[in-house]
């Protein structure tokens, strides 16, 4: 993974919103946004996303046990977004929450296109559909399917 400074400011933003009013939940406390929009502030993900939280845990690597054992999870998301082979891109922030001392969010993404950089994927499509090609015509034949 490739750490995403950008994606970190989206992280920033929700343990800072959250935090201090004691919610646990990914959308924001207004409800209005999710993470996809909190990433959107800063650029454009590009094929997938997710994001973790983990309350309570005083280092990363804390972070990163508690995620990965999900004891208590009903489901295992948190450790299937570890280990999601798709994301390629991460940013993190802890910051203190009201009822478990702190909090930590950690967004992932496929990649990550940073807001007023040339995307690639564009820059390749461009270069493509400019692309001259030529095609040798047989005789006798009106068009090509």
């Amino acid at each position: 993974m490739r750490w995403c400074s950008e994606v970190a400011l989206a992280s920033k933003d929700h343990a800072e919103d959250i935090g201090p009013k004691g919610l646990i939940q990914h959308d924001s406390s207004n409800g209005r946004t999710g993470v996809k929009e909190r990433l959107r502030q800063y650029g454009n993900v590009v094929s997938c996303y997710g994001e973790n939280l983990s309350f309570h845990c005083e280092d990363a690597k804390e972070v990163m046990i508690q995620l990965v054992v999900d004891d208590g999870v009903h489901n295992r998301g948190h450790r299937e977004n570890i280990f999601n082979s798709e994301f390629n891109v991460v940013g993190s922030f802890t910051s203190p929450h009201k009822d478990f001392n702190q909090m930590t969010c950690v967004d992932y993404c496929g990649a990550f296109v940073v807001k007023g950089e040339p995307d690639p994927i564009e820059r390749q499509m461009d270069a493509f559909l400019k692309e001259e090609v030529e095609f040798d015509m047989p005789e006798n034949v009106r068009s090509w399917k």
